[in-house]
């Protein structure tokens, strides 16, 4: 069985990153490090400073967003690996949200048939979900996660303190991967995130790190994703399609969990009119999304574009739309037959 490596918060500083990192340094003829603008200034800075095991590591830089996730990107990470002489010993160390881990993760899954990588998320997003289970990806005609690799980390290390540097927006995206946990596998952690809310965007450290756990469980269980690990894509099939729109829609794309919360949100509401959900708890949670996320007004208008990329959605089977349902805080469904008139009907 293959284990996903249970990610390290390391909360004080970055000696157990950089003592791993000198353990394993002899295994590796060279290291490399990807990280976006905004992370390389604000976070490999900071890692240069005190990982001595990295000083001498190659920096790759990428723009901030979803489309640096794009096959003309990875093309050049992987002639730059190869133009600086990396090969099948090399190791990769991607440093950044869920951007940076899913391109660092398949551009280093398929670079010389593959090489090992580390993940260093930066976000809340990517400390909860995106980093963990094994998952790479870039996207493709703007369906996204499209083209991508089942491909483990060697390690994930996380460190708290960058969570500092982001904005309020990735903050309440990353909070949405951390209450669908919550609601898929964890009433007791939903409980305590209904009646603390955000808290003025101060979240308690333990319901990160029970959120991770959440994911890391599942992923253990069906690391491909055959069966128990498609719990994971609540709100994810509208939510995807949703997100990518924006991009043509909005002057600012929607955030990954902004798209996934009202994902969500539209899942329930299919739920409720197949009578998988109860009406009260649909309601419940949506005042809790409305609290937090925007529903943009143009999801009528798009309800045809948006329909045709769920189509396209990896998990359907034999053209037929497969969706994952809310039965109750803590229950679901995988694998749901849902038509595009009941995908149409909630959009309106």
């Amino acid at each position: 069985m293959i284990r996903c490596p249970k990610i390290k918060y390391c909360k004080k500083d970055f000696k157990p990153f950089n003592d791993y990192l000198n353990k394993i340094k002899s295994d590796y003829s060279s290291i490399y490090i990807l990280a976006d603008t905004h992370t390389l200034d604000l976070c490999v800075s900071s890692l240069l400073v005190d990982v001595d095991a990295i000083k001498d590591a190659e920096i790759f830089e990428v723009n901030p967003g979803e489309l640096s996730k794009d096959i003309e990107i990875a093309t050049g990470l992987w002639l730059s690996l190869s133009e600086t002489g990396a090969d099948r010993s090399s190791l990769l160390i991607n440093v950044g949200g869920g951007v940076v881990t899913d391109l660092g993760g398949w551009v280093a899954s398929t670079f010389k048939r593959g090489i090992d990588f580390i993940h260093v998320p930066t976000s809340l997003l990517g400390m909860v979900d995106a980093a963990i289970g094994g998952k790479t990806g870039i996207d493709l005609e703007g369906v996204k996660n499209l083209v991508g690799t089942f491909k483990m980390p060697k390690a994930i290390f996380a460190f708290p303190r960058f969570l500092d540097t982001l904005p309020e927006k990735e903050w309440l995206s990353g909070f949405a991967e951390l209450f669908k946990h919550a609601l898929i596998a964890d009433p007791e952690l939903w409980d305590h995130l209904e009646t603390s809310g955000m808290g003025g965007l101060t979240l308690n450290p333990e319901w990160i790190e029970r959120a991770s756990r959440i994911k890391e469980k599942v992923v253990d269980s069906d690391f491909k994703e055959s069966g128990k690990r498609k719990v994971l894509n609540y709100g994810h099939t509208l939510g995807h399609a949703i997100e990518s729109v924006s991009f043509y829609m909005d002057d600012e794309p929607m955030t990954h969990g902004n798209a996934i919360a009202i994902g969500m949100k539209l899942a329930n509401r299919i739920a409720v009119k197949k009578g998988i959900l109860p009406l009260s708890v649909s309601k419940k949670l949506e005042n809790f999304i409305d609290r937090y996320y925007k529903t943009p007004l143009w999801l009528e208008d798009q309800n045809k574009d948006i329909l045709n990329l769920v189509k396209k959605d990896k998990k359907n089977l034999d053209g037929i739309i497969k969706m994952v349902f809310l039965k109750n805080i803590g229950e679901t469904l995988i694998d749901v037959d849902t038509t595009g008139d009941e995908i149409i009907a909630v959009l309106r």
